[in-house]
């Protein structure tokens, strides 16, 4: 059975790992090998190690800035990035209630940690690549 976004938050079912460990709360700091992803301390420790290990970290939602990023930081040539396809699954438009979102915020505090560090990151390289690099 497949349950809509609001009814996974709702439900629960977010909360625990599946027997599998394939999914479940804090996917990306689970995937990243951190198992104590209710533990804050835990969370902004991996955070910094993260950080020390990874040059950048791409943000989807500017998945072309990231490649510009990338492409500068690995000193690769533009035909190096423009066959890379953004997109390329289906996409699904899903809205969410304003309070599923409330609770996912919440239920997934780790990640949000997680991915409020690196865009924060993120966005000071843009701001110091330079808004007319970044047009060229």
């Amino acid at each position: 059975m497949m349950l809509s976004l609001d009814e996974f938050a709702v439900g629960g079912n977010i909360t625990d790992r599946k027997v599998d460990r394939r999914i479940g709360k804090n996917q990306m700091l689970w995937d990243l090998g951190l198992d104590e992803i209710d533990d804050e301390e835990m969370v902004r420790k991996k955070i910094e190690d993260i950080e020390d290990k990874f040059n950048l970290v791409m943000i989807l939602e500017n998945f072309e800035e990231s490649l510009i990023l990338m492409r500068n930081s690995l000193c690769w040539d533009y035909s190096d990035i423009t066959s890379l396809k953004l997109n390329a699954r289906k996409s699904e438009n899903r809205t969410m209630k304003e309070s599923t979102r409330l609770l996912l915020r919440e239920v997934l505090r780790s990640d949000y940690m997680l991915y409020n560090h690196f865009l924060a990151i993120f966005q000071q390289k843009m701001t110091d690549f330079g808004s007319e690099n970044m047009k060229e």
